[in-house]
């Protein structure tokens, strides 16, 4: 009884983020360096509150692997949004988002990375994986 009570609650909470909406996003362009050469992959959860106007007042990370949530956190405290519809009395709220970091292919090269942001909450970060170099 506690879980499906503890799931209605943590569904209730999300239902209620999602009349906020990014109005500035800042792309991630690479990976983690450390995490990418560890080949480090996972999710990254960030829960956000922010402030009347939309800015991101505070951040935390959930869960996920460290080596990859500090980069996660950077990103989303300089994320805007604002409420849709609009309302006159604006109160604070809270956001939740989702990194998922993956490797996927391969290359020798610098672990540049693309970035898809999936609305209202979960970005994809995806960079080639790692190929040791043998001379």
């Amino acid at each position: 009884m506690s879980r499906l009570l503890l799931v209605i609650a943590l569904a209730a909470s999300g239902l209620c983020a999602q009349d906020w909406v990014p109005t500035h996003i800042v792309a991630i362009t690479e990976y983690p360096r450390l995490a990418w050469i560890a080949q480090v992959t996972g999710d990254v959860i960030i829960r956000c509150s922010l402030n009347k106007d939309g800015s991101v007042a505070k951040a935390d990370v959930v869960s996920g692997p460290p080596l990859l949530g500090q980069q996660a956190l950077q990103n989303a405290i300089i994320w805007k949004f604002r409420r849709d519809p609009p309302k006159k009395n604006q109160t604070q709220g809270f956001v939740t988002l989702t990194y998922q970091y993956r490797l996927e292919g391969g290359t020798k090269d610098a672990p540049h990375a693309s970035f898809v942001v999936d609305l209202p909450g979960i970005i994809h970060v995806v960079a080639p994986i790692p190929v040791p170099m043998i001379d």
